[in-house]
């Protein structure tokens, strides 16, 4: 506004004089708003930034300072940092230079390489009386995202078992996992152990007297194995269990990604007979005893005994709880000479072994035998009556003693006794006969004529 100079108005005898107006400028008051939507930005290099637009509307020929206020879990200096355009937020406040209409506020997030939650920043316009603020658009919200690895754990094989030292071992692992996008940076994963199985049990490889270990940089996993040791006791199953523990370097999976189990089975030693003999089993003469033991093995075991390789003639052993045996050898079927022992034993692992001796056979016959099959207390001629596996079992007892034998009566189970001997080796007639003992009663049962010379 121009100085025009004084006015001088006069009506009759009035008049008045007025002094000329000062220049006077009007400004419009300015409004303020912050503009985003969907803001996120987390920790790793690439999505470390966020913007917020910071606009006025008004008469903008002057400048203009405005105050921001945040809130949120997010700390300023230490989870992110607040500039405008290229310079530091100070004091909570940013400046419009006149005729400027808005500016960007830069959040930059930190990597604090600590494992934290999803965490948030607001950003609030405080009030003065120097603007206005748009009530629809007074404050603008940024998620923060860490970038700090998840930690897993799994069995790669969950199953050990002792071995033989001569063996090879058979190992487990347990594969610690890391995801995310700090692969570059080893890492140290912490674990504690626990389960039936002391540290007595087993070995780790890489070896190590403290629960941690190291995923080197650029890698995603590492494994620790474990390795059984043999102890030599006998044992049930054992379980080894790791759990993850937490730390600020890393998150944790899901509650089943932080814990793996590894069982360790006890060493199982194949049964192996063990023979201890009054003799040295040179030489067999049918009375020899087999007295030993089977070593190793578990649960249920057996034993049986065969010559040569007749397995399918083998005879079962009589072990007690220990796995003790002493019997007598059969020598049923095995003919005089050289012959190979074969002793096998067994348990309900499905393990077996057998061994084998060169023995000689040399069961010494007489000549004949008068054989009388009454052996137990109570038996008796004319009272007993004997089954004919009774008389093939005893006539079966001295057949590799004798070259013949000679029985008593025709009755009371004998009748059976000539087919029974020959079906043990005795050919007949010659090698079987038959004695009678009460003849006459026999003569008159069957009906026979007397002939010349019969005497009553």
């Amino acid at each position: 506004m121009r100085n025009v100079g004084r006015v001088k108005i006069s009506a009759g005898t009035d008049s008045h004089a007025f002094e000329p107006l000062e220049p006077r400028v009007f400004f419009s008051a300015n409004v303020i708003q912050l503009l985003s939507s969907g803001l996120m930005a987390g920790e790793s290099a690439s999505s470390n930034l966020a913007k917020v637009l910071v606009k006025r509307t008004g008469d903008v020929r002057r400048s203009l300072v405005v105050s921001l206020d945040t809130r949120g879990t997010a700390m300023l200096g230490e989870d992110y940092s607040l500039r405008t355009d290229s310079r530091p937020l100070q004091y909570g406040k940013v400046r419009f230079t006149p005729g400027q209409h808005k500016l960007w506020l830069t959040v930059s997030v930190i990597d604090d390489e600590i494992a934290e939650k999803l965490e948030f920043l607001k950003i609030f316009l405080k009030p003065a009386n120097t603007y206005r603020i748009d009530k629809r658009n007074r404050s603008a919200q940024i998620t923060i995202s860490d970038n700090e690895p998840t930690v897993r754990v799994a069995a790669m094989d969950s199953s050990a078992s002792e071995t033989a030292a001569t063996d090879p071992l058979d190992t487990a692992a347990f594969r610690i996992m890391r995801s995310g996008s700090a692969l570059s940076q080893e890492l140290i994963v912490f674990y504690r152990l626990s389960g039936t199985a002391s540290a007595d049990d087993y070995t780790m490889i890489p070896s190590s007297s403290i629960s941690s270990i190291t995923i080197p940089a650029g890698a995603s996993h590492v494994d620790l194995v474990i390795a059984p040791v043999n102890d030599g006791e006998l044992e049930q199953n054992e379980q080894l269990i790791l759990s993850l523990t937490d730390s600020t370097q890393y998150w944790l999976g899901a509650s089943a990604e932080r814990s793996a189990m590894i069982t360790i089975e006890d060493f199982i030693a194949p049964p192996v007979p063990e023979l201890r003999t009054p003799g040295d089993y040179s030489t067999l003469w049918g009375d020899n005893l087999i007295e030993g033991r089977i070593i190793g093995g578990r649960d249920a075991r057996s034993a049986r005994y065969w010559f040569d390789d007749a397995s399918e003639d083998s005879v079962l052993l009589n072990l007690d709880a220990s796995g003790k045996f002493n019997q007598e050898i059969d020598l049923w079927g095995v003919l005089n000479g050289q012959h190979k022992l074969f002793v096998e034993a067994s348990d309900a692992n499905g393990l077996r072994s057998k061994i084998s001796l060169d023995v000689s056979v040399d069961v010494h016959q007489i000549y004949g035998l008068n054989f009388g099959p009454y052996i137990q207390p109570g038996e008796a001629p004319g009272v007993t009556v004997l089954t004919p596996a009774q008389v093939f079992d005893r006539l079966r007892s001295v057949a590799r003693h004798t070259q013949w034998v000679r029985f008593f009566s025709t009755r009371d189970g004998l009748e059976h006794a000539g087919m029974l001997a020959h079906q043990l080796g005795f050919p007949l007639p010659k090698d079987v006969a038959y004695g009678l003992w009460n003849w006459e009663k026999l003569w008159k049962e069957c009906g026979w004529p007397r002939g010349p010379g019969y005497n009553s």
